[in-house]
């Protein structure tokens, strides 16, 4: 058997070249804004205008994701739908006081 280093096993990962800094802002951006969509319509329980108001915020999520972040088409995508299933599993139980 062929003894190899777990560097030379990992040199050329595509996993290692996603920048981690930028994947939690993009996931901290998603769910801070779906929680202040749950917030908005929280006494509301007609999930089509909840479902609207984070379509609304998508363009703005992949600007920032892509242009400003430079990261991965995918990674936006997925922090996208990672916020859309924060706010679609969101209790109204959080907002009372």
């Amino acid at each position: 058997m062929n003894e190899t280093s777990f560097d030379e096993l990992l040199t050329g990962n595509p996993l290692l070249e996603i920048n981690t800094q930028t994947l939690l802002l993009l996931v901290i951006f998603a769910w801070a804004s779906a929680s202040l969509i749950a917030w908005k319509w929280r006494n509301e329980y007609q999930a089509a205008k909840i479902i609207r108001d984070y379509a609304y915020y998508a363009p703005l999520h992949l600007i920032v994701g892509w242009v400003f972040l430079n990261a991965a088409i995918v990674l936006v995508i997925g922090s996208y739908f990672m916020g859309l299933i924060v706010l679609l599993f969101r209790s109204n139980n959080y907002f009372y006081k």
